[in-house]
């Protein structure tokens, strides 16, 4: 029968539901009849306010599922497909949008009875659930909120998602940056949670890479990304790639200086020849490269395979003579002479903010430890009778991601 302003109305019958499940819910329906009755309209729909979107075997069934779920205030149901659209918003919301489909019929929930809901009548249910009466109210997981969607590092969702809840089973697609394979996905699971897979790298990490995706590559700037920070790109050099172990170095752009000086001035009253207990300790280097392990950044600081080097050099970072005795760690008038520059500028890398020095050797002092260019440049001055100042364990580096680096400085390669 129709009611006067055109609505189907329609009589629910229902039985005391206890314990009975979904599929007897249309046969049980049939039992019993109350005075309440829904308006159903026929032909609209509501959009833009979907909570959720199921397979329902009948009206009554998409009406229970409506009463059994937290903030659903309407529902679609296409009687041709059995889909049940749960629905946030209800006819009456201020921005309400319905649509003239003639396969819907569309209800309000407050227009039905809650006895229809039966033990689920006030649930409180979590938000992906829907409440089935049996027996005992039962929380059955419907599927996974999109608010749980969350972002995959290099990757942009792929779909649009406009509804609060997906079904069991839905995947979801999201699409990789370049330098990545395309699609990465979340699904969901049984549980009601998004399992996610993550966008793969499809260029290389390293030199071993770099010459398994292009076999005929030699020595030179390649770019590669790193997984452990968070697949930063960056610009190596590969040296030795004919072997089966190439490494890889960052190339210098500015000076890369230390000094181990040959003079001694031990209590500050004259220089003379470096000190016999000290002799074969002086010496420089000039530094075109530095050898880097591509997985920890950290700079193999006894690698001089591209420096120019005099005598004996200190190694990479360290600052160290044998100039002056430095009484308490105070620095002795005359100074400390052991020096090395740190410039890492245009390579994409700056020495890491937690990374310290510390003192070591006879009478050591530090006399300057200066850091600029947003830790890019480290200057150290620092001796002792003899020693100075080293790293205090590994010297490591970490991305710099104001360094602008030429793309066309370094070959680009993706593998199969």
């Amino acid at each position: 029968m129709r009611n006067q302003t055109g609505n189907y109305v329609w009589a629910v019958c229902l039985v005391v539901l206890h314990g009975l499940n979904l599929l007897d819910l249309t046969v049980a329906a049939e039992k019993m009849c109350t005075d309440n009755v829904p308006s159903v309209k026929r032909g609209v729909k509501l959009v833009n306010a979907q909570i959720l979107s199921t397979n329902a075997s009948g009206l009554m069934v998409c009406a229970r599922y409506c009463l059994g779920k937290k903030y659903c205030e309407s529902f679609n149901y296409n009687e041709g497909q059995n889909q049940c659209d749960l629905n946030y918003k209800s006819s009456d919301s201020t921005d309400a949008n319905m649509e003239s489909i003639s396969s819907f019929l569309f209800s309000d929930i407050q227009h039905w009875p809650q006895r229809l809901a039966a033990m689920c009548t006030n649930h409180v249910c979590p938000l992906n659930t829907i409440c089935i009466p049996a027996g005992e109210p039962v929380c059955e997981v419907s599927g996974c909120l999109t608010s749980h969607l969350h972002a995959i590092p290099n990757a942009v969702l792929n779909t649009t998602v406009s509804a609060r809840e997906l079904p069991i089973g839905t995947t979801v697609k999201y699409v990789c940056e370049s330098d990545f394979y395309p699609e990465a996905s979340a699904s969901c699971g049984l549980s009601g949670n998004w399992s996610f897979t993550d966008c793969r790298l499809a260029v290389p990490s390293s030199c071993r890479e770099v010459k398994q995706c292009a076999p005929t590559s030699g020595d030179g700037e390649y770019w590669i990304r790193l997984p452990n920070f968070d697949f930063y790109r960056t610009r190596v050099y590969c040296n030795n790639m004919s072997s089966g172990n190439p490494k890889e170095y960052l190339t210098l752009k500015y000076k890369n200086y230390g000094i181990f000086p040959n003079k001694t001035n031990k209590v500050c009253q004259g220089e003379t020849n470096l000190y016999p207990t000290c002799e074969g300790r002086d010496g420089e280097v000039w530094y075109s490269k530095i050898r880097v392990h591509p997985v920890t950044m950290h700079v193999i600081v006894d690698d001089t395979t591209y420096a120019n080097i005099s005598q004996t050099p200190p190694r990479y970072g360290y600052a160290k003579d044998c100039y002056a005795k430095h009484e308490d760690f105070n620095v002795s008038s005359c100074g400390a002479k052991g020096e090395f520059t740190i410039d890492l500028r245009g390579t994409g890398w700056i020495v890491s903010p937690e990374q310290q020095w510390k003192l070591t050797g006879y009478k050591s002092a530090l006399e300057t430890l200066s850091r600029s260019a947003e830790g890019a440049v480290i200057h150290i001055k620092c001796g002792g009778f003899g020693g100075g100042c080293v790293p205090n364990g590994t010297l490591s580096l970490v991305p710099n991601v104001l360094d602008n680096i030429t793309e066309s400085s370094a070959d680009r390669y993706q593998c199969n």
